[in-house]
């Protein structure tokens, strides 16, 4: 289990193991027009259809702050939820209606400014999950646990992924295979020779330490005595970036034709 808590808000991020990628958030804003809210998703196959147009929301507190500072100006009352948390002003009502360039603006009974119809009754924590999905994907790698966010936000959420990315980049700079390189190979290089074309000095894998169906290890002793070190890099001996993955090639090619009569 993986867990992120922001200690200033209460807002709290987790992904424990699940056979598949899932989410739920909790949500709790603390106002009589929207208390709590919950939203589930159990398979990314649902996500077009129960997830993707839920709408974006702000409280009419916020909306005030943006309007005065210019902002929002891509803002309509179709495309985002507004939750009248206060008594609206006659000065606010002119605010709103230049802003969202109506005649007429009210207030219907469930607390939402003008006409607007909720496509769900928790659409305020669908919106919130959906933040959460694209907030995560920045990790870079696909999740296959079960993530529970409660409380979340854009800032919370990039942290969360932070913390994850940190955690994946280090497992997979730790995960380094370990082989015996003393013990009997599956095959050497006379072997390999059957298989593969190349003969000496472009035979560039020694032997084969480990094969599978979809695997396969090789071993490529680099002494002092290659050839290519008398017109590579004097004085450095490195083995050729363009002849090291002509030995993965030439490994992979053991892969390759094993798997074939």
């Amino acid at each position: 289990v993986i867990r992120y808590v922001d200690d200033k808000t209460g807002s709290e991020i987790l992904v424990m193991p699940a056979d598949e990628y899932q989410v739920t958030t909790m949500v709790d804003f603390g106002t009589k027009v929207l208390g709590t809210q919950n939203a589930s998703i159990q398979k990314m196959s649902e996500f077009k259809t129960e997830i993707a147009d839920a709408r974006t929301f702000s409280f009419l507190h916020e909306l005030e702050t943006l309007l005065e500072h210019g902002l929002i100006k891509g803002g309509d009352l179709n495309n985002a939820i507004v939750y009248v948390d206060k008594e609206l002003s006659p000065e606010t009502m002119d605010k709103l209606r230049v802003a969202f360039k109506k005649d007429n603006i009210a207030v219907k009974p469930n607390g939402i400014l003008d006409n607007l119809t909720l496509h769900y009754p928790n659409e305020a924590a669908r919106h919130k999950l959906l933040d959460v999905i694209g907030d995560l994907a920045l990790v870079g790698t696909r999740i296959r646990g079960k993530v529970i966010a409660n409380k979340p936000g854009h800032l919370v959420n990039t942290q969360f992924a932070k913390k994850l990315s940190k955690i994946i980049k280090a497992e997979k700079r730790n995960n380094i295979p370990r082989y015996d390189l003393d013990q009997e190979p599956l095959m050497d290089v006379n072997e390999i020779m059957n298989i593969l074309p190349h003969r000496p000095p472009f035979v560039l894998v020694d032997k084969i330490i480990e094969l599978t169906s979809s695997t396969v290890v090789g071993v490529k002793n680099v002494t002092m005595n290659e050839p290519f070190f008398v017109g590579h890099f004097p004085g450095k001996p490195v083995m050729p970036g363009v002849l090291q993955v002509e030995a993965m090639a030439q490994t992979g090619g053991i892969l390759a034709l094993k798997s074939v009569p």
